[in-house]
């Protein structure tokens, strides 16, 4: 009975678990299992491309954030997020996205606006007076349902939850 069980938990818990694909180009790189490790500064991403898992020499892929100390994520190749993705992500993922101009220092502001044509949150991020990144956030029920940046041809997309 204990088995048994162990057996329903276990199926309960991975089938309801929320997985986002990373597409670069239009092409799915990786999968993401757990999204809210980006209040942590980071995303760890499982490669399932096998060129890319080719090109990486990893299995994984962390995505992270100034601030985030590497930390002991086996066979993971480390990247550096240059665009403040992670950052426009944390705050849909906290559900405190809202139309608003971040700074983040003094060359650098992530400003929001929401597009009540399209419903969802537009985004462009500035460094040095340059647009260094662009695109757009889906939202349902405080739940990300996709990240699109635009100008560097990244995607994440809700793939099940």
């Amino acid at each position: 009975m204990r088995k048994l069980l162990l057996i329903l938990f276990l199926f309960m818990t991975v089938s309801n678990a929320t997985i986002y694909n990373l597409k670069y180009h239009n092409i799915t790189i990786g999968e993401i299992k757990n999204i809210e490790t980006t209040e942590k500064k980071f995303l760890k991403i499982k490669v399932i491309s096998s060129l890319a898992r080719f090109m990486l020499g990893e299995d994984y892929l962390v995505y992270y954030e100034e601030g985030y100390t590497t930390g002991n994520h086996k066979n993971s190749k480390y990247k550096n997020d240059k665009h403040a993705i992670l950052r426009v992500i944390e705050k849909a993922v906290k559900g405190t996205i809202k139309d608003e101009t971040y700074i983040i220092s003094k060359e650098k502001t992530i400003e929001i606006k929401f597009d009540k044509d399209f419903n969802q949150y537009n985004f462009i991020y500035i460094k040095k007076g340059k647009i260094k990144s662009e695109g757009f956030i889906k939202l349902k029920n405080n739940s990300l349902l996709s990240f699109k940046d635009t100008k560097n041809n990244v995607e994440i997309l809700l793939v099940k939850n």
